[in-house]
């Protein structure tokens, strides 16, 4: 068991470093400027200065850790069994209750098997319109159960979901 009052002592060390990273930067000169009056202030910043103050409660993340997004207007969806909706996406999209989140579950978990089964064949198989033709009855199958559990208004927004994505036609000029 961790003792509190070394927590108390490790946050309070963490925030008294917090505090003293501006000043200490602050009196942070590289040694030709403390020789100059006025510390180096006319002489050129180094590129690797931020221009703007950071707050020190938020250190700012390197480039490579930030998540990558999607463009505006372009976001990804999750993909769930046999490129049905995920569960996520349709909670999302068509405001499902607890209970319709409950029963998608139980569909998905259902056709656990089979579906596992159907992703084997299709991979197995060099045909890829013989693979969709194996798919496609149980994608339908899943598909019209999900749209059983809707209500009339949540219907249109999983037709939409369920639909193929369209496909882009590029202008020949």
């Amino acid at each position: 068991m961790i003792d509190r009052r070394f927590v108390t002592g490790l946050a309070a060390a963490f925030m008294l470093a917090l505090a003293a990273a501006p000043i200490l930067a602050q009196d942070a000169k590289p040694p030709e400027c403390k020789d100059q009056p006025g510390g180096c202030q006319d002489a050129p910043k180094p590129e690797s200065a931020p221009e703007a103050k950071q707050d020190p409660a938020k250190p700012e993340t390197p480039p490579e850790a930030k998540p990558e997004t999607a463009p505006e207007g372009k976001k990804k969806k999750a993909k769930g069994p046999l490129g049905l909706p995920a569960l996520k996406t349709l909670k999302e999209a068509l405001t499902l209750s607890r209970d319709q989140v409950k029963q998608v579950k139980e569909i998905y978990e259902s056709y656990e098997e089979k579906i596992k089964e159907a992703e084997t064949k299709a991979k197995e198989n060099t045909d890829k319109k013989a693979a969709r033709k194996e798919i496609k009855p149980l994608r339908d199958e899943i598909a019209g159960k999900l749209r059983e559990l809707c209500s009339e208004e949540q219907k249109p927004k999983l037709d939409e979901l369920l639909a193929p994505p369209k496909k882009k036609k590029e202008d020949a000029q």
